[in-house]
């Protein structure tokens, strides 16, 4: 997005853009062409309904997205109404006069600033905006059915819930909030006040909620009559229908067994210390509790095995000395309701830190210090610093932090336990941490000591996994039916050959492979299939580099014949052996259940990969995967990271370009500093140039500028939305074969043209609103029109076959209002040509395959049968592009479609 050099006049006469609409959030409504481009690579933002890959952190919060109220809605429909016109007038004619005209004053003053600065408002010279759309796509007819008018059916009854159904934006015109359809033209025109009952239908309210809600902003002064009125009309367009009770009763049943849930783990607790003072009372001594606290809404595996393992640690001993509650399955919201329990006896509180457990394992800790300071926290797992500057850090920062431990953790904690048994009449009777020097010959200890951090040597990794027992199979995990868990992660192997300096997997495991018994494995899946687990994750670092993952993924099979799930099976693939990739996605894919082909490669250039110590699959085998894939009707997936050591902008639309020109499903994300991987080792970011702070992703090297980053967050994000989805991917297909210019470098002068928001509304608008929604201003319509425009401006012919790939392109993206089958007849036949192009995309790779097909519009008629059969106008309109671990297609059923994954997800 763009920003005027000076500040607006509000004196003089303006017009808004084209762009200029309303987008309805859970946040409410908002001036959806208003959203900032991503920032350097720092965090993840969530903005709304806004999701950025990377968000910068000196731009205004305010400027992420402009809520609207009534006010500030009658303002966009007076400034299209009247442009041009200053919008001084606008607001003199709009504000009354009243306590509160001065708020209200400078509420549409700031308004004004913003769409200024969003390229929303120009001043009226009568050269901005003043183009009419080209219509190129109108020559191409396509038979569509919008939808009637429908009866009347809404029940606005006390308790009838209802939800609106269409999420797409509402252009602002003079007439004044128009819903488009899927061609831009104008199905039906609501008022500012449809927008507010619009936006309050959609929590779920029945019409008394509706209207409670509307009526809180100050400047609504319709009665509920009004109301009931306006949301039958919004019912007979569809827009508004009534709530399934039968899927509220199920949200509800979910709910109610979440909350069962965590009240069952607080009175296991609850149980386990009664029980303890009861036996103190007649022993004389007080065991602390071991209390495992699970954050996550699924099992927790690493706690899970610490705790097995420490309860079993020769013969039983520590059970002696220590009570082992059940795994505590909480919240830093739940865990308030057992400080005061918790603060009334000794406890040793455990927390396996991961990137997604670790702020809320730290925030639970700090709670529980903070009222009983006896309590002696350890943290564990990944997050848990290996290097010295780090681990002083960390306890420097998180004084609530005792002890932690290295690596892997179960023969360490329980050493740890055994170390502190002569500690516990002491501690027990003055309430206070025991003395925690006596860890000091513990192997693979960090402690808390009287004259600072003291950081044990490591431990050997454990040679015999046998020696571990199961948490499945010993019973530690019998609740999960009580739980919220629908995802279940096993272990069949630990290590990893390979020593990537991004990854603290290879540089915590690099050894030889350590397996677990295919027995265990096979024994722990079934026992998850008998628990109704329908999400199967195994945590190996390379799954298929053994011959017996073969026989693993049968054995999902078999379970799947008896038990009905698993439903998907997940898993982080070899970056070898392919035979065995393919033979597991096949066996995988023929019994329907769900899983990737991903072949990891994070960059393709060969410097960076000597940069971070990374061995890739061969690329000639890549082309036989994708064919492979193809055949089978699935998708194969490729992990790209973004700001690697060693890469550039140039760098980064080769890996991108690569995956386009094989049709593999990319996904990019930026490089985060793990804490314990070779990457953050000091004399690599010394060497490397590194800047950034341990768990946040790299703002630069000595290869690439911030301004770089924000370059390759923009290119990543942009080839998501344009060729990932398919909502550009045919138009830079044919500028490539008009024009050699890669899709990649197209995208790019996409990006760099959308900076001129006042010359290319539409562009600009793809740059700061689809690229994070997907969600078009009013009509994709006026988005395809407008980058057909570009194409012809870079040198794309104007004729027929224009017209033919802007039409196809249209017609491919899921919209709301379409009825299906849509049937196009086009003066030269796409489907045709694009089969020529797969063709010889597999024979001729690397983009070359433009001088081995004839032009398109050499070929003669033909039909294109659109369908959606996966009803994915549904189920993907307004739904976040990034999230999924799937990462699903945006598509819908055509001939031309790219193999992809089709996974079940609810309306």
């Amino acid at each position: 997005m763009t920003s005027s050099s000076t500040a607006i006049d509000r004196r003089e006469r303006h017009v808004v853009a084209p762009t200029l609409s309303v987008r309805l959030t859970n946040a409410g409504p908002v001036a959806s062409s208003i959203s900032v481009r991503p920032g350097p690579a720092v965090a993840i933002v969530d903005a709304g309904d806004g999701v950025f890959l990377a968000a910068d952190p000196d731009y205004p919060p305010d400027q992420l997205y402009v809520p609207l109220d009534l006010l500030r809605l009658r303002f966009l429909h007076a400034m299209a109404r009247q442009m041009p016109c200053a919008p001084d007038t606008i607001i003199d004619e709009l504000v009354e006069s009243g306590p509160q005209a001065e708020a209200d004053r400078h509420d549409l003053e700031h308004l004004v600033d913003q769409l200024w600065a969003g390229g929303l408002m120009a001043i009226a010279d009568g050269e901005t905006w003043t183009r009419p759309p080209s219509h190129r796509t109108q020559r191409v007819p396509c038979h569509r059915d919008l939808p009637d008018i429908i009866p009347d059916t809404l029940d606005l009854q006390p308790g009838r819930r209802m939800r609106r159904t269409d999420p797409c934006g509402l252009v602002v015109t003079g007439q004044g909030f128009e819903r488009l359809g899927p061609d831009g033209d104008t199905l039906e025109v609501l008022t500012d006040l449809d927008v507010l009952i619009l936006d309050a239908a959609h929590p779920g309210h029945d019409a008394q909620g509706v209207y409670e809600a509307v009526a809180r902003d100050r400047h609504v002064h319709a009665t509920s009559e009004v109301v009931d009125d306006r949301l039958h009309l919004l019912g007979q367009r569809g827009l508004v229908i009534n709530t399934d009770p039968d899927l509220l009763e199920k949200v509800g049943a979910e709910l109610r067994r979440k909350e069962r849930a965590y009240q069952d783990a607080e009175d296991a607790l609850r149980d386990v210390l009664a029980r303890e003072r009861a036996r103190a009372e007649q022993t004389g001594v007080r065991r602390p509790v071991v209390v495992a606290v699970d954050a996550d809404a699924n099992p927790l595996l690493a706690l899970g095995t610490v705790l097995a393992y420490a309860r079993a640690y020769e013969g039983g001993h520590l059970t002696e000395s220590y009570a082992f509650a059940p795994i505590l399955y909480t919240n830093p919201q739940r865990l308030a309701n057992l400080v005061d329990d918790l603060a009334q006896w000794p406890v040793v509180l455990l927390f396996s830190d991961y990137l997604w457990t670790r702020e809320a394992n730290l925030t639970m800790g700090a709670m529980l210090k903070e009222h009983a300071p006896g309590a002696l926290t350890i943290h564990g797992g990944p997050e848990m610093p290996k290097y010295a500057q780090d681990a002083e850090q960390l306890f420097a920062d998180y004084p609530s932090v005792d002890c932690g431990v290295r690596g892997e953790g179960e023969a360490t904690l329980a050493a740890l336990l055994a170390a502190l048994v002569p500690s516990i009449p002491r501690w027990s009777e003055q309430g206070q941490v025991p003395d925690l020097t006596v860890l000091s010959d513990v192997e693979g200890v960090t402690f808390r000591g009287p004259q600072g951090v003291v950081l044990t040597p490591d431990r050997d990794r454990i040679v015999d996994l046998e020696s571990i027992p199961s948490p499945y199979l010993t019973g530690l995990f019998e609740d999960v039916g009580r739980r919220d868990s629908n995802t279940i992660v096993i272990e069949s192997n630990r290590g990893c050959p390979y020593g990537c300096t991004f990854c603290d997997w290879g540089s915590a495991t690099l050894s030889r492979i350590r397996k677990f018994s295919l027995e265990r494995v096979k024994d722990e899946m079934e026992w998850a299939a008998s628990h109704g687990i329908v999400n199967f994750g195994l945590t190996d670092a390379n799954f298929g580099i053994l011959e017996r993952d073969v026989e693993i993924a049968e054995w999902a099979v078999e379970l799947k014949a008896r038990y009905g799930v698993p439903e998907t099976f997940q898993v982080t693939y070899a970056k070898s052996r392919v035979q065995n990739l393919t033979r597991i996605v096949r066996i995988l894919a023929e019994a329907e259940i769900l899983t990737q082909a991903a072949v990891s490669v994070q960059t393709m250039d060969k410097e960076v990969l000597l940069t971070i110590k990374r061995k890739n699959l061969d690329l000639d085998q890549h082309v036989p995967l994708v064919v492979e894939f193809e055949d089978l009707g699935l998708p194969i997936y490729s992990d790209l990271m973004l700001g690697l050591p060693g890469s550039t902008v140039a760098t980064v639309q080769a890996d991108l370009q690569f995956c386009i020109d094989r049709e593999i499903h990319y996904r990019p994300n930026p490089t985060q500093l793990l804490v314990n991987s070779p990457m953050n080792e000091e004399a690599y970011r010394v060497a490397q140039g590194i800047v950034a702070k341990p768990g946040e992703y790299l703002l630069e090297t000595r290869t690439y500028t911030r301004a770089d980053m924000r370059l390759m967050a923009d290119i990543a994000e942009y080839a998501l939305m344009a060729d990932r989805r398919g909502t550009l991917r045919e138009l830079a297909t044919y500028v490539r074969s008009e024009l050699r210019i890669p899709e990649i470098d197209f995208y790019r002068q996409l990006i760099e043209a959308g900076t001129d928001c006042r010359r290319w509304p539409f562009l600009g608008y793809l740059n700061s609103v689809v690229t994070r929604q997907f969600i078009p201003p009013g009509s994709w319509a006026g988005v395809i029109e407008s980058v057909g425009d570009f194409m012809v401006e870079l040198g794309v012919p104007d004729d027929d076959a224009l017209a033919t790939v802007l039409a196809v392109q249209l017609a491919l993206i899921p919209m709301a209002g379409r009825s299906f089958p849509e049937t196009m007849q086009m003066p030269h036949d796409y489907v045709a040509w694009r089969a020529e192009l797969r063709r010889a995309h597999r024979d001729v790779p690397e983009g070359h395959w433009v001088d081995a097909i004839e032009p398109l519009r050499t070929f003669g008629p033909g039909e294109l049968t659109i369908r959606d059969v996966n009803n994915t106008s549904a189920r993907v309109l307004g739904v976040r592009p990034r999230g999924f671990w799937d990462e699903i297609v945006w598509e819908l059923d055509t001939p031309i479609a790219r193999g992809a994954q089709r996974v079940k997800r609810p309306v």
